[in-house]
């Protein structure tokens, strides 16, 4: 069929990968395990989406459940039959979410729910990558930012540049104080976000 929709869940313990292709879209509506956490050599789950046409022009891959994967080069994802095939650092931690800030033009997914309780977070600056959140939520993010100067955003992302994409994600129990240009996601936002809440 054009799409695939997954309705049941699925796990698995193996050093094997999923891979779906649909000339469609891709639709989560049942939760995706892959908990192997010995040496990876491969991704884990592949999606591809869109193939019916060069460009996967209005293809989607949504969640409305949440897809789990240990962390490493463990997602990969290719939208239309001539896109890129885009891998994905797949993140489950505070330390590893915050080390974004050395790699902003980088490609990152989130494999696990994340809590940051009793974290002090600095905010990413000037994204320019894609950020992938599999369904899952980043839980108790706090941010207190006083600075007032007129040009500071304050979120999780700072700001994003035009070329950002932000997707599936959710940010639960956020508390972010500052001044001017403030979210709870991003600050000052100039990619795409899609299918996320706050």
């Amino acid at each position: 069929s054009s799409n695939i929709l997954v309705n049941s869940a699925v796990n698995w313990a193996t050093n094997n990968s999923l891979s779906l292709t649909a000339n469609g879209n891709i639709e989560f509506n049942s939760p995706v395990t892959a908990s192997f956490n010995s040496i990876i050599t491969q991704s884990l789950l592949n999606l591809y989406y869109g193939q019916v046409s060069a460009t996967g022009t209005g293809a989607r891959l949504t969640l409305p459940a949440s897809v789990t994967l240990p962390a490493g080069m463990t997602l990969t994802q290719k939208l239309g039959s001539s896109g890129a095939t885009t891998d994905y650092q797949v993140i489950t931690s505070a330390s590893a979410l915050q080390n974004i800030s050395s790699g902003l033009s980088g490609n990152y997914a989130v494999g696990a729910n994340i809590d940051m309780v009793g974290v002090s977070f600095t905010p990413l600056e000037s994204f320019s990558g894609s950020f992938e959140g599999l369904g899952n939520h980043i839980a108790n993010l706090t941010i207190t930012d006083n600075i007032d100067n007129g040009t500071t955003s304050v979120g999780l992302f700072r700001d994003t540049t035009a070329t950002a994409n932000i997707h599936n994600l959710g940010l639960v129990n956020v508390s972010v104080t500052a001044i001017d240009r403030v979210g709870g996601l991003v600050g000052t936002n100039l990619g795409t976000i899609r299918n996320s809440f706050v």
